[in-house]
């Protein structure tokens, strides 16, 4: 028998404050359950700090061990590096854009004193293995725009050289200017979830995806990608 949601909801909310030392806001309860027969998963619930709500991360209820785990380090340290350099990718050009970046490591980081390392410290830290993605989502007429974008590709690409060392990745996403919300909705989880541009719904009209690839010197390479 389970026990009623507020309480599990308070059981995790404590978990964390005991961990963090700070007060979480419960966003997004998910009650556990059986995936199939024979397999249980555990609660889960999307919160934020309480003096960020631009921080969204997940808490897990541990069901082969008692306990919880959360990625609120992880989460922090991505929304850490967004905060200082997203200005960079705003200023490329006039439209408005959704933007964040990603650590996505292999070995993600559990201590809580983490979230105080100097951000550019951390990403430079190649114990953690991994690279860094960008998500930028732009307010296009149509979706024909990315032909005009080799340019705005190439600066993205570049300021990625110029901004960390790591392996990278960059995903552009074309979103109708007129239905612009649910990409800002959901840049500001893609941190701290797995997701599909499609999840905007009708808004979303195409993506351009890109691994980093250091011996490019010239812009014929992105002209190239969006069909010169």
């Amino acid at each position: 028998m389970f026990a009623p949601k507020e309480y599990r909801v308070n059981k995790m909310l404590d978990y964390l404050e005991d961990k963090y030392g700070e007060k979480f806001v419960e966003e997004y309860f998910e009650p556990g359950g059986m995936i199939y027969p024979g397999k249980s998963e555990g609660d889960s619930m999307m919160v934020y700090p309480e003096k960020n709500k631009e921080l969204p991360f997940n808490v897990h209820k541990n069901m082969k061990k008692s306990g919880y785990n959360d990625n609120y380090v992880s989460a922090s340290l991505s929304y850490q590096f967004t905060e200082k350099y997203k200005s960079g990718v705003e200023k490329l050009d006039n439209r408005e854009k959704a933007i964040k970046f990603f650590f996505a490591l292999s070995n993600r980081p559990h201590d809580p004193s983490t979230i105080n390392t100097p951000i550019d410290d951390f990403a430079k830290d190649m114990s953690y293995e991994g690279e860094i993605e960008l998500f930028v989502a732009v307010s296009a007429e149509s979706d024909q725009d990315y032909k005009k974008d080799a340019k705005f590709l190439r600066d993205l690409y570049s300021y990625m050289l110029k901004i960390t060392n790591r392996n990278f990745l960059i995903s552009v996403a074309y979103v109708q200017k007129n239905k612009f919300q649910p990409a800002k909705d959901l840049i500001r989880i893609s941190h701290t979830t797995n997701f599909a541009w499609t999840w905007m719904g009708d808004g979303f009209m195409r993506d351009i995806t890109f691994k980093g690839d250091r011996t490019v010197q010239n812009i014929g390479y992105f002209e190239d990608m969006v069909g010169r």
